[in-house]
């Protein structure tokens, strides 16, 4: 489970847990711990519970998510209609949830109609001029910044191969990753910052692996040079300068992401997906836990 800033473009909190079965309410709420008040958490659909509002609310966190069907909703008042891109844009304050296990709480329920497309959006700030339903609905579409987050983490810094069997080494490999990630992150901010780019045109495949590279080589001059230094005392030797070298240089256009060509290609379905199990369930993992 991870909070990603979508102001920095960065994982700002990260929790691992070997019982991937666990549900997300859980993970989350342990996870608000780590958010600053005043925070405005944007999710999918898969958090429209009138409990995660509440542990929300109770830590002075403001939440914005999609609603999902099936969910109680009682109309309290209707705020001014107007258009938006042609399509009617409704605004109301609701009062969602049974009251059973976690009172109804009260909410915000944005609609906005787009031709036969209805998307509908649940937030606890209540002030319009605080965010505005426009904004709100520009907001939501950045949420899939988390997804990109999870994606490199996955195929750029090859999470899809653990290298331990126990959960405590693929927690330091994940919390590794995610410390790289970070790093790199602002390498990368500050490289478009200099090229006079957006940091989300440049590829984070294509950059991360060449500035690892720069790494290591700038790293590898150092070394060489202390090395020099000490079996040659009392010699005024001259640093070498490594920016020169073809490993530290790379032509913007060969860094940029490219945009997609043609039909979207489909994920192949693998049969293995069907047949994953939890650390939690594998025997002797949780004696492995125990013991760290």
């Amino acid at each position: 489970m991870a909070a990603h800033d979508l102001f920095r473009g960065l994982a700002r909190a990260l929790r691992f847990d070997a019982n991937a079965a666990r549900g997300e309410i859980p993970h989350a709420t342990e996870l608000l711990d780590q958010v600053p008040p005043g925070t405005l958490s944007i999710t999918d659909r898969g958090f429209t519970f009138p409990q995660f509002f509440k542990e929300l609310s109770e830590r002075n966190v403001y939440g914005l998510c999609r609603m999902k069907k099936g969910l109680k909703v009682c109309k309290v008042e209707a705020l001014p209609k107007r258009q938006l891109l042609g399509g009617p844009l409704e605004d109301r304050l609701v009062d969602v949830g049974s009251g059973q296990k976690t009172p109804a709480q009260r909410l915000r329920l944005i609609t906005w109609r787009c031709g036969k497309d209805v998307f509908k959006l649940l937030t606890n700030v209540l002030d319009t001029t605080k965010l505005s339903a426009e904004v709100a609905l520009d907001l939501y579409r950045k949420r899939w910044s988390v997804e990109r987050m999870y994606f490199d983490l996955k195929e750029v810094f090859n999470l899809n191969q653990f290298y331990a069997s126990n959960p405590n080494g693929v927690a330091m490999q994940v919390y590794a990753a995610a410390i790289v990630d970070v790093a790199m992150r602002v390498a990368q901010g500050r490289s478009a910052q200099h090229a006079h780019v957006e940091p989300e045109d440049i590829s984070t495949a294509k950059f991360f692996p060449r500035m690892a590279t720069a790494y290591a080589t700038h790293s590898g001059f150092g070394v060489v040079y202390r090395a020099t230094c000490d079996v040659n005392p009392g010699v005024e030797l001259t640093k070498p300068d490594p920016t020169g070298h073809l490993r530290f240089t790379v032509k913007l256009k060969d860094i940029l992401v490219h945009p997609r060509s043609g039909v979207r290609r489909k994920r192949r379905y693998c049969e293995g997906r069907k047949k994953w199990k939890s650390f939690a369930h594998i025997p002797g993992a949780k004696t492995l836990m125990k013991l760290s």
